[in-house]
């Protein structure tokens, strides 16, 4: 018996004909994409933290250009986040932003997000409620309007956050040529003429 030793050429990207490399380039995106979404919930944390001031919460996404895609978050506290509590200050005025400080300080009310609770992940002005404590009955209709219209403010302001943080989700999509090629040249990929990498 005696085995027959196929040779074959070995190339670099450069050296694959157009329609190969083509097809290396639609693959090694796909990876990339793959990968990229690897690190989005840990990325999306980080910038949920830096950005907007919001320490502890949970995200929840689905980004796959599907019906019920999108983004939404619960937070038990948003008004811990800095950024959310002086958007919300510099829609109020001076009476109403004592007003609050004075419920909050209190601890008469809450605003939390729930995230979306259904199937979906998209994010609805659903998704922010009030908490209140034992005072609730104390509470006058100027504070119960005032907290209405926090919570209007709020809502706004979490549909913005979750619609940004959509759209960096998104992003992880837009691997372009280059960024493929720089990808092949760091792990030093050689190929065979039909594309599939070489190993080794």
């Amino acid at each position: 018996m005696r085995k027959l030793v196929k040779e074959y050429n070995i190339c670099k990207f450069e050296e694959l004909s157009d329609d190969v490399k083509e097809n290396v380039i639609d693959r090694l995106r796909e990876r990339i994409v793959e990968d990229n979404f690897l690190f989005l919930k840990e990325n999306l944390n980080c910038i949920i933290k830096e950005n907007y001031d919001i320490k502890e919460c949970e995200i929840k996404y689905s980004l796959t250009y599907s019906q019920g895609d999108g983004l939404s978050f619960s937070c038990d506290d948003l008004l811990k986040s800095s950024y959310i509590m002086n958007r919300v200050k510099d829609s109020l005025d001076k009476t109403q932003k004592a007003m609050l400080t004075k419920l909050l300080n209190n601890d008469i009310i809450k605003f939390y997000s729930t995230g979306n609770q259904g199937h979906y992940c998209y994010s609805s002005e659903y998704d922010i409620d009030v908490e209140y404590n034992d005072y609730f009955w104390n509470i006058t209709n100027y504070q119960d309007k005032l907290i209405d219209d926090v919570k209007d403010i709020i809502s706004e302001i979490y549909l913005e956050i979750c619609k940004d943080l959509e759209k960096i989700g998104y992003s992880y999509y837009d691997v372009d040529e280059d960024e493929v090629i720089d990808y092949i040249n760091s792990y030093d990929y050689e190929f065979y003429e039909s594309g599939e990498i070489y190993k080794e």
